[in-house]
């Protein structure tokens, strides 16, 4: 050993191993202290180095990574490791640096070729892995890392070499950590998974970060502990965000539109964005209903914005996601859209929303100005999750509402059905239709109009669950105007039901639009109340929710429609049977056959003695004539459309007996659409004389220019009031019609016209159950609840005292 090394050498030298080679350098990089085995090790035994420069020595070192090391560890005044080869002497040197006041002491040992080998294996597996990997010594200071820790922490590896590994971690860690390690050194007890566990860490730029680590202890120039770091925070923010959309998803308490807005505010976390909302097409328009935006942004919960202004018109053109991470650069036809100009949006990730196969809306998350990091897959396959199952849920509440509604629908039209019965009036009738509706939650509010033939306009006779909606609104029949091209105004002229899916972009709907946001609907029906062609008014009926009236549900409603205007109808003709007073119209048609195409014959004369009214605008006639004049009916139901089929003849002592079925627009049915009756017919002689009885409030005149628009050589030969006919009354106690059904009214009239009371019997009750178009034990039904009704009437009245 070369002596002449300093007191501050020596002490220094002391504290190192003794299998160690050791030299000392000054600050000039002159040897001051250089040891046997360094000598022996470098191959200096015969050459007197003290007090000459290192570098003329052993010129390889200049401008290495151990000069530079050397430096660092005087500068810091912190000790450091270098491992260093020297291609001249075909060895590879570990060499640890200790820093003094007057220079360096450096203790070498030379790497082994196998433990060379296996170093190499080690820094290029280290190297090429992209999860960091830091080696620290028993105090904890970082005595190696990876180039893969600059992406998890910022820092280069030079930057981090000789640093505690406290640099690392967050404050308040550092003690824990190094407790954590002298124990272990002092008892082997490990107080964590070294397996692999979660801890936190922090960035170069301050961020805190989630770190999985994994590590072991090994021996290499003393205690050292090399651990494995992945960046886990993408990972945990996922997986929070999957967990919290789960528990979302799972809360039975909260409605869809409490989960929405949860939802939007979650994903808006783990995409990164500084806007989210849910919104919805409607036609040209775009309603937002759920935002979540910065508060300077002037963007809002119910906001309305026109559709070719947002990037959303694509997605809903499409069906598909749209991911823009630089709209400018992307899609440059999209960025001077007033919604990304306005708001400066200058990135966007849109998933469409889609309700029974259609794209209805989007889930979308917008942010100012270009991303500085790409959406990711999972981002965007998060997005596409959480529109999916809104979708889903808007289909499955649609489904359920439509259910509900079918079923109070159902249980309305059996309440209307039985209660039509007894109310007295058609005022009664139509108030409660609209409180049976109005009654129930799927419903908001409904009303009934008829048309003013004065001004043409539609003016409300019922309403409720709502107040004044119907005066407030203004409604048309004239097809002049624009308030007629709404759904009530078209059911007056077609006479079918008229639905609006969505008032918010139905364009025939403009002139209500602000009606319905005020009174919150969002889909109408308007029903006819029809019988037997004739309207006597539109049933409206609204409901909050979108695309409501479709399928069963339109039509159950619309028979709702039917069995009001059935109702009507029976009370407009039981007052005629009723009333003290009527007016008796007996008009002629002379030469009725020239109404049709055909030479018809003259023929007997043929009396037509009554009609019943059957379903779908039908009617069933009752008449007598002789053989000439069966054949006259034949051919006029070979030439009238309306005649359609001959459906018995009989002998009577009479002559000839017949029924025929009556259908469409006719005679008959324009009476009974206003109430009225029909008496009594001839043919005979080519002309027609006819007799009817109408309510004195009902208009002649319109029943007069029905016939006259189908035989245009009519003439009212008479029109009087007159007091009710009193000719089929019997010798004792009256019977009240009123007390039947008009069912049951029916089923007698045909039952009696058609020879069923007879005996021997005309008619079977097979026969009498096919002239009503209803089976045998159906008319059974009828007609003997009709004899029960009749016979308590007349029993109690003989009875009475």
């Amino acid at each position: 050993m070369e002596d002449g090394g300093t007191q501050g050498d020596a002490e220094t030298v002391a504290r190192v191993r003794i299998t160690d080679a050791t030299f000392s350098l000054d600050t000039d990089w002159q040897f001051t202290y250089v040891d046997d085995r360094a000598r022996e090790l470098f191959g200096l035994e015969d050459r007197d180095v003290v007090g000459r420069s290192i570098w003329l020595i052993v010129p390889e070192l200049a401008g290495s990574a151990f000069q530079d090391r050397c430096a660092e560890a005087m500068g810091r005044g912190r000790s450091l490791r270098v491992e260093q080869p020297v291609p001249s002497l075909e060895k590879r040197f570990s060499m640890r640096l200790y820093p003094s006041e007057t220079g360096v002491t450096v203790c070498a040992r030379e790497v082994p070729p196998d433990e060379q080998r296996g170093e190499r294996l080690q820094r290029t597996v280290a190297e090429t892995i992209t999860d960091a990997v830091v080696t620290i010594d028993g105090d904890s200071t970082i005595r190696r890392a990876n180039r893969a820790i600059e992406a998890v922490f910022g820092y280069t590896p030079a930057e981090l070499i000789g640093e505690p590994l406290s640099t690392l971690m967050p404050e308040g860690y550092a003690e824990r950590h190094r407790d954590a390690v002298e124990r272990y050194l002092e008892t082997g007890e490990r107080t964590m998974d070294w397996r692999g566990t979660e801890l936190p860490g922090v960035r170069k730029d301050g961020e805190r970060i989630d770190l999985s680590i994994s590590f072991a202890a090994h021996e290499d120039d003393g205690q050292r502990f090399t651990g494995v770091i992945r960046d886990v925070t993408d990972r945990n923010r996922r997986e929070r965000a999957l967990r919290e959309a789960n528990d979302v998803i799972a809360d039975t308490e909260a409605d869809l539109d409490e989960k929405t807005d949860r939802l939007l505010e979650i994903c808006r976390d783990a995409v990164d964005t500084s806007f989210a909302t849910l919104s919805q097409a409607a036609g040209s328009d775009y309603l937002f209903d759920s935002v979540l935006a910065p508060a300077d942004a002037g963007l809002e919960s119910g906001d309305v914005v026109p559709l070719s202004s947002t990037n959303c018109e694509h997605v809903i053109e499409t069906g598909e996601t749209l991911v823009l991470d630089d709209i400018a650069e992307q899609a440059p036809a999209l960025a001077d859209r007033a919604g990304n100009v306005d708001l400066g949006v200058g990135c966007y990730l849109g998933a469409p929303i889609h309700v029974d196969g259609e794209t209805v809306g989007t889930f979308c998350f917008y942010g100012d100005g270009p991303r500085d990091q790409p959406f990711t897959d999972w981002q965007v396959a998060f997005v596409e999750h959480l529109a999916a199952w809104i979708g889903n849920e808007l289909e499955r509440q649609r489904y359920v509402g439509r259910l509900t509604a079918l079923d109070e629908l159902n249980q309305v039209v059996q309440a209307v059905t039985d209660e039509a019965i007894s109310q007295p009036t058609r005022a009664a009738i139509e108030r409660r239709t609209c409180e049976a509706i109005a009654e129930t939650d799927s419903y908001l509010f409904a009303w009934i109009g008829e048309a003013n033939p004065g001004d043409q306009s539609v003016e409300p006779r019922a309403e409720a669950g709502v107040e004044g909606y119907a005066d407030a609104v203004s409604i048309s029949v004239d097809p002049e105007e624009q308030e007629s091209e709404g759904p009530t105004g078209r059911a007056f002229r077609t006479g079918e039901v008229q639905t609006v899916h969505d008032v918010v972009s139905d364009p025939d709907y403009r002139p209500w639009q602000d009606s319905a946001h005020d009174y919150g609907f969002r889909s109408s029906a308007a029903v006819p109340i029809e019988h037997e062609g004739t309207i006597y008014g539109v049933l409206n009926v609204y409901t909050g929710r979108v695309n409501a009236f479709t399928g069963a549900e339109r039509d159950v409603i619309g028979l709702l429609g039917k069995i009001v205007g059935h109702a009507i109808a029976a009370i407009d003709r039981k007052q005629v049977l009723l009333a003290d007073s009527v007016i008796d119209l007996e008009f002629r048609v002379t030469d009725v056959f020239e109404s049709f195409d055909a030479d018809l014959g003259a023929g007997d004369a043929v009396h037509i003695d009554a009609a019943v009214p059957r379903e779908n605008d039908e009617f069933v006639v009752f008449g007598t004539t002789d053989e000439g004049g069966i054949d006259l009916v034949k051919q006029l139901i070979a030439a009238d459309s309306n005649w359609e089929e001959l459906l018995a003849t009989r002998e009577t002592d009479a002559g000839r007996s017949f029924e025929v079925l009556i259908v469409g627009p006719h005679l008959l049915s324009a009476v009974s659409a206003v109430g009225g009756r029909f008496v009594e017919a001839v043919i005979r002689d080519g002309d027609l004389r006819s007799r009817i009885q109408l309510p004195t409030d009902a208009d002649a005149r319109e029943v007069l220019d029905s016939v006259r628009e189908r035989y245009p050589q009519t003439t009212l030969v008479s029109k009087q009031e007159v007091q009710a006919t009193e000719s089929d009354a019997r010798s004792g106690p009256a019977v009240d019609v009123e007390e039947l059904t008009e069912r049951r009214l029916e089923t007698l009239r045909t039952a009696y016209h058609a020879g069923y009371f007879e005996w021997p019997r005309e008619a079977a009750g097979e026969e009498v159950a096919e002239l009503l178009d209803i089976a045998p034990p159906t008319f059974s039904q009828h007609l003997r609840a009709a004899e029960q009704a009749v016979f308590e009437m007349l029993f109690e009245e003989s009875e009475r005292p």
